[in-house]
């Protein structure tokens, strides 16, 4: 569903949003849970802000951000970056790359292998972007790496490291880039979702790539995973691999559909994988199911993997699962939630679960019964892990529906939480809940400035043309 507003209407929203901000604490609903805390990022030199693909922190106080810019008026997208400090004072953008289509996804890394201080000149950083572009009357998906230095400008030139072209009468429905680094490479996970344009059908793709650390070049062959059924009536979300040592861990999610109908009538189940890559050039795939249902839903499952403690091979996967409710149970929530951390052995294999218990969503909307719930939305940052403890951040959006009548009333909560890696132990670090209208929450990123507090990064986006979007920053200091 979409509707056009004024561009001024959408000014004034963004204005809202950035008073509504400063006003967080007094929307946290009494209780022991501190609020989140959010600082807006407003970087100069955008036609259109459509958000953060990924951050890097360049030292102990700046970090690098690689976002998308809209030109309306072109109808053209372009990468961009900008640097921002801890406080969230950010520089101008600067264009860093034209041409190549829409910018869908990112990784970016920073190197200080045997570097003396963060910023050193022998430092640099190498960022990974999924572009979406235009190919004859059909589209094309393909992967980029440059080399960037400590404000953002890219070194070199962009060198192209995968593509992949959609068969005529299809199109790229859902994408994805994730990436971690393993030792002296990264492992880089692209999935696409196709669907046929005028029929009923879908298929999914994801693959692994390695790249060197030193200029993103790849090293052995390119991959594609060993999905269900070669991915045929799935849709597929790939999520940031982990290395072991010897292999490379891909956790993804997949739903699957009857014929590869998109209804969510036609939908069998969802299934949370796990394909175990070898570290050696011809990338050998063998894939290992951790969890099933045989849930009418779409995207049941959301994965992050880390480190398991105290052990060189073993890998940890916090794991979010949801359960539709009942229509008759629906009043400001479509679903009820699950969660556990599941510990598997050097080949994938689950070892262990342990159940975690965190607490389902608050809410600051009232239930009225002329509205229902029409979406709701559930995102997970990756880990970030110190002394044995999982830190993690979720974003969590409601929009209700009036019946019979096209009225919306929007709902987003932030939480931060800290995990115990061995007893599954939970500790909620901090909770807002906000009424922006119109505002959607997606996936946040977390990392970590050297030396210094957890930095989360949290996206807002306008569920309105020219669907602009909104970047927090948030310090959590432990």
């Amino acid at each position: 569903m979409r509707r056009t507003i004024l561009v001024s209407f959408l000014f004034l929203v963004v204005i809202l949003a950035g008073l509504w901000v400063s006003a967080s604490a007094s929307w946290e609903p009494s209780g022991a849970v501190p609020g989140y805390s959010l600082r807006k990022l407003v970087p100069k030199g955008f036609s259109v802000y459509q958000g953060i693909l990924d951050w890097v922190p360049v030292s102990s106080t700046l970090g690098i951000a690689f976002a998308r810019n809209y030109d309306k008026i072109a109808d053209v997208y372009s990468l961009a970056s900008y640097s921002f400090s801890k406080t969230g004072v950010c520089s101008s953008s600067r264009t860093i790359a034209t041409g190549k289509g829409s910018p869908r996804g990112a990784a970016c890394f920073w190197i200080t292998d045997g570097v003396s201080g963060e910023r050193a000149a022998s430092a640099y950083g190498l960022v990974f972007v999924l572009f979406n572009e235009a190919y004859s009357n059909y589209e094309a998906a393909a992967v980029y790496v440059a080399k960037f230095d400590s404000s953002g400008g890219v070194s070199g030139r962009w060198k192209q490291i995968f593509r992949e072209v959609t068969p005529k009468g299809w199109y790229i429905y859902a994408k994805s880039l994730f990436a971690f680094r393993g030792g002296q490479s990264i492992g880089i996970v692209p999935s696409l979702t196709f669907r046929k344009i005028q029929q009923t059908g879908q298929r999914s793709l994801a693959y692994f790539l390695e790249a060197d650390i030193k200029d993103g070049s790849l090293i052995g062959s390119t991959k594609q995973l060993p999905l269900p059924i070669q991915g045929h009536s799935y849709s597929v979300r790939g999520f940031a691999p982990g290395w072991n040592g010897t292999s490379w861990l891909v956790p993804v999610a997949a739903t699957m559909s009857k014929s590869g109908a998109a209804t969510e009538d036609d939908i069998l189940g969802n299934k949370a994988l796990v394909c175990v890559v070898s570290g050696k050039a011809t990338h050998a795939a063998v894939l290992s199911e951790i969890a099933e249902d045989a849930l009418m839903s779409r995207d049941t499952y959301e994965l992050a993997l880390t480190s398991y403690p105290g052990s060189s091979t073993d890998m940890s996967m916090f794991v979010r699962h949801r359960t539709p409710l009942q229509e008759s149970q629906r009043k400001l929530d479509m679903f009820k939630y699950d969660f556990s951390l599941k510990r598997l052995d050097v080949r994938g294999r689950l070892v262990t679960t342990r159940s975690v218990s965190i607490a389902a969503p608050v809410h600051k909307l009232a239930y009225d019964v002329a509205y229902e719930p029409w979406l709701e939305d559930d995102s997970w940052s990756e880990c970030l892990v110190r002394s044995g403890t999982i830190y993690l951040a979720r974003a969590h959006s409601v929009v209700m529906i009036k019946k019979h009548a096209w009225a919306m009333k929007y709902e987003q909560e932030f939480d931060f939480y800290a995990i115990n890696s061995l007893t599954g132990d939970v500790s909620h670090k901090a909770r807002t809940v906000a009424t922006w209208d119109l505002i959607l929450l997606l996936k946040p990123w977390i990392d970590s400035f050297p030396g210094g507090p957890i930095a989360v990064v949290n996206y807002a986006y306008f569920m309105t043309a020219p669907y602009a979007r909104d970047n927090f920053l948030t310090l959590f200091n432990f």
